[in-house]
């Protein structure tokens, strides 16, 4: 990746130095172990939503996003819940219990106990999320200069793309980057 090169590159800004390189190192690590890990059946998913892509022009001025959280959501927690087939009480969203905040929802979705666990990348760090250099790829070599009629065609043609990409380019990315120097 070259993100120098990239009009909408962020640069982490983190409140504290030392945590966001320990943060980064973790990332780093899962990547680097993922393999070894796949052997040991744990398997390291990344994902991340996109949700500027558009099949047709919009009728109404675009509004401001407010407050997406996907990733911590409380759907999300219920979902996780179900499938690790932990019978607990979760709470009420935005009240109490498991429910109650993002950080809750967040350290529930984090739980090493869990058997689906999700480890979090620090902000502006998109570099650290694989699934980043696939929406690269599917960006430059479908969504740029495409041209859809409906969702549904794009919503197909997305699919083509993926099922052609995995015939004919798919391979792992490698992953070189090893973390900070170790950190106090």
């Amino acid at each position: 990746m070259q993100p120098h090169r990239s009009r909408y590159w962020l640069n982490a800004c983190p409140e504290d130095p030392v945590v966001f390189k320990q943060q980064v190192n973790g990332i780093c690590q899962l990547h680097l172990n993922a393999q070894e890990l796949l052997e040991q059946g744990t398997h390291i998913v990344s994902t991340d939503e996109m949700t500027g892509i558009q099949a047709l022009e919009r009728v109404h001025p675009t509004q401001p996003m407010h407050q997406l959280n996907i990733h911590k959501s409380a759907s999300l927690v219920r979902l996780v819940a179900a499938c690790c087939d932990l019978d607990i009480d979760l709470g009420v969203k935005g009240e109490e219990g498991i429910l109650g905040s993002m950080k809750t929802r967040a350290a529930f979705l984090s739980d090493r106990t869990h058997r689906i666990r999700f480890v979090y990348i620090p902000k502006h760090t998109s570099w650290l999320n694989q699934i980043e250099c696939w929406f690269s790829i599917l960006m430059r070599r479908l969504l740029k200069r495409g041209s859809f009629t409906s969702t549904d065609d794009l919503k197909q043609q997305i699919l083509n793309f993926i099922s052609y990409f995995n015939r004919t380019l798919a391979k792992p990315f490698v992953w070189k980057f090893e973390g900070y120097p170790e950190v106090a």
